[in-house]
């Protein structure tokens, strides 16, 4: 009934404010070291992706989901969309930005599309 679909409205603008907390930092943190600015972010039900970037208007789109994520992993998923505002697509110039900023990113692509999506949500 109603009530199911005003409980799912609730825990979505619970996890969008998680994330409203998270992301900017994780910015902040990432920007100087990969010499990007994000000019804006949103947040939205994506499948079956984790994340989408406008690498012109340089805007970076995040899987409400990824609350559901390790925090660790949240950082991957934005690392990642940072750097496609650098090199657009999947190249080896991206590529070896990813393993030379994130190391462990093959390891956290795999968990991240192994976690099951209701697994225990990290804590702001």
């Amino acid at each position: 009934g109603s009530s199911t679909a005003k409980r799912a409205a609730v825990m979505h603008a619970w996890h969008k404010s998680l994330l409203h907390a998270a992301v900017p930092e994780l910015f902040r943190e990432w920007e100087p070291k990969l010499e990007v600015k994000v000019a804006a972010y949103f947040l939205q039900r994506m499948k079956p992706k984790w994340g989408g970037c406008n690498h012109r208007a340089r805007t970076i789109r995040l899987n409400t989901e990824l609350v559901k994520k390790p925090k660790d992993l949240l950082a991957y998923v934005v690392v990642h969309e940072m750097l496609h505002l650098i090199a657009p697509t999947h190249s080896e110039r991206f590529l070896s930005l990813m393993a030379s900023h994130y190391p462990s990113w093959r390891d956290a692509r795999a968990e991240l599309n192994e976690f099951p999506l209701g697994a225990e949500s990290w804590r702001a």
